[in-house]
């Protein structure tokens, strides 16, 4: 598990609002408060499809766009690849108190000693943060 701490958060906010840069992720869980809140849960069952982040951007977009950030945000995107052994690899995007991060995470489907596959998955998406600035 990494935390990044997003720096540039105008063009972070691009990406994740304007352009397809996550639309295939699925979306397990969106949280945003301002005045009022919108929470978006992935409730698919086993076998169900489950919701792609590209198919909830625009209603994401359409509660966060103004002059004034939200007080809290969090979005929990899942990958759709998964390696052996692995039952989700997430990123969680948090912004808080005018702060915005982001931490990789990894759900195995049994213990397991090798972490081979977090170290992967967080290398990646250090390449993959790289490439965005």
């Amino acid at each position: 598990m990494i935390n990044i701490e997003i720096t540039s958060q105008n063009a972070f906010m691009q990406h994740l609002l304007k352009k397809d840069t996550f639309d295939e992720y699925i979306l397990t869980s969106a949280i945003i408060k301002r005045e009022v809140s919108l929470t978006l849960e992935n409730s698919a069952g086993e076998g169900d499809t489950e919701p792609l982040y590209k198919d909830y951007r625009a209603i994401i977009y359409d509660f966060i766009k103004g002059s004034v950030a939200p007080k809290y945000m969090k979005l929990v995107l899942k990958s759709k690849d998964n390696p052996k052994n692995v039952s989700g690899r997430f990123i969680n995007i948090i912004y808080k108190d005018g702060t915005m991060s982001l931490t990789t995470g990894i759900a195995y489907e049994t213990f397991v000693l090798d972490k081979e596959s977090e170290r992967e998955w967080d290398d990646y998406i250090n390449r993959f943060i790289a490439l965005l600035f």
